[in-house]
């Protein structure tokens, strides 16, 4: 990285070390690495080139740069700065197209200076296999939509391959302006990979990702050594992975270990800093935390399907508590005969219960709640971002070791297996928590310290980093 990239993003750095240095465990390391040669793939002021003390010799004694910059760009680095820059803290190449977003009369300062652009050959499109449904639920689609929400718009088009999109999933797609193909054949047949790689062929794909439990190592074998690179989305270090060329694996208990037969040249991104968080979680400021003593909002969110009747346990353990002034908001994802059941009971309680079988701006549900009784999915997440405080019911074994630490971590209290939880166990829990505000703000805290909602800009800027096209 050069002195004359003052706006180079550190990210962007950082992703392209960790690759640099896992070629250097391998039989062929990288002497030189970068991302303006042989091709740019990112524009002028973001250069940045790896290499070896002997690459460098060599490139003394043979390589020529002649000057390119001019006054007029100092002028706009100098007003860039004057805007972002804080001794404290580095500023990314997000924050300065924000400032670009907010004043775009800064771009005219050296706007009669001709850039390279970033070369036109790579640019593709995204496609994305994953289903949605009432007995699956609806977690694995939600933060594969982050992912390509936070896709480039002018890089190609988001298209995303289902076999089952029940709900409203077809409706959000057509919203955000994704596309949406419907997938023959049994789910992880061969008729579903082949559908899918005809998808990524038609679109000219430089990302496939892929995110389902159904998804065995046949499956995923066959998608790889094609054009596009793959990447897929796990949760449990899913065992006998082909050589994809991307793991993205987001819970707390991510980490290279689960991964021991991962080829040196693969990426994984795990932890929670590449959560992904959907874009209308981050607009605007983060809302401050409930200061309600006793808390009086609570929020009843068990994902898709509800597959052992948690709701009905919710409502049962509400009959159990003394205080009638609390006023309940249930999300029910449930089919209509169940969902007649609910309102039904909850008509009958002394507290204020409202049944949401649609919903459409989940943040706004969010920030209204004191307090939240959840499922162990990626709702942890949006809760944690948000600043809910969560008691958390475990609907299936791969949510146990996120949930488990999210505990240890104080961010969360758990109540338990949905399949044996009882409605004097959640009566319990909600009578303590909802009286103790202190209890609850320190769930908070240490839930905001785990995540800051850039996750799916951090896996995107890893794509693009490495998102030259195979020739297959």
């Amino acid at each position: 990285m050069t002195s004359d990239c003052p706006l180079f993003d550190p990210w962007l750095l950082d992703a392209m070390l960790a690759e640099f240095l896992a070629s250097q465990d391998t039989d062929q390391p990288f002497d030189y690495y970068s991302n303006t040669f042989p091709s740019r793939t990112y524009p002028t002021g973001l250069d940045a080139e790896i290499f070896t003390r002997q690459a460098l010799e060599r490139a003394h004694r043979e390589a020529v740069r002649p000057p390119e910059d001019t006054p007029d760009d100092l002028a706009l680095i100098e007003a860039v700065y004057a805007e972002v820059y804080r001794e404290d803290r580095l500023f990314t190449t997000d924050e300065v197209l924000a400032l670009f977003a907010r004043r775009p009369e800064l771009m005219d300062i050296n706007g009669t200076v001709r850039a390279k652009a970033i070369d036109p050959d790579i640019e593709g499109g995204l496609v994305i296999r994953v289903d949605a449904s009432a007995r699956i639920g609806s977690g694995h689609f939600m933060r594969c939509l982050a992912l390509a929400q936070a896709w480039p718009r002018d890089r190609g088009p988001v298209v995303f391959v289902m076999a089952e999109a029940e709900g409203t999933v077809a409706d959000r797609l057509a919203q955000e302006g994704f596309q949406l193909v419907s997938c023959p054949g049994p789910v992880a047949s061969p008729e579903d990979g082949a559908a899918l790689l005809a998808t990524t062929r038609d679109v000219g794909a430089e990302w496939l990702v892929v995110d389902g439990y159904r998804f065995d190592t046949a499956y995923l074998a066959r998608l790889t050594g094609h054009a596009c690179r793959l990447l897929v989305v796990d949760d449990d270090g899913a065992a006998g992975l082909p050589p994809v060329d991307a793991v993205l694996n987001q819970n707390l208990h991510a980490e290279a270990a689960l991964y021991p037969d991962l080829p040196a040249m693969s990426r994984l991104l795990a932890g929670p800093r590449y959560q992904l968080m959907r874009r209308e979680f981050l607009v605007g400021p983060r809302p401050a935390a409930s200061a309600a003593d006793p808390a009086r909002n609570l929020l009843v969110t068990l994902g898709g399907g509800d597959p052992y009747r948690t709701g009905e346990t919710v409502l049962e353990a509400l009959e159990l508590l003394p205080t009638a002034d609390l006023e309940v908001r249930l999300l029910a994802g449930v089919r209509p005969e169940r969902l007649a059941e609910l309102t039904d009971r909850a008509r009958r309680l002394r507290q204020r219960v409202e049944i949401l079988p649609q919903v459409a701006d989940m943040p706004a549900q969010l920030a209204w709640a004191d307090l939240a009784v959840t499922a162990g999915g990626s709702t942890l997440w949006e809760l944690a971002y948000m600043g809910v405080p969560a008691l958390v019911t475990v609907l299936a074994d791969n949510q146990e070791p996120s949930s488990r630490l999210l505990a240890e971590r104080g961010a969360i209290r758990r109540l338990g297996r949905a399949e044996t939880l009882d409605a004097a166990t959640v009566a319990a829990a909600l009578g303590t928590l909802l009286t103790d505000a202190a209890a609850r703000q320190a769930m908070v805290a240490a839930g905001r310290d785990l995540i800051d909602g850039r996750g799916a800009e951090r896996v995107v800027r890893t794509m693009l980093l490495w998102s030259r096209r195979r020739t297959s």
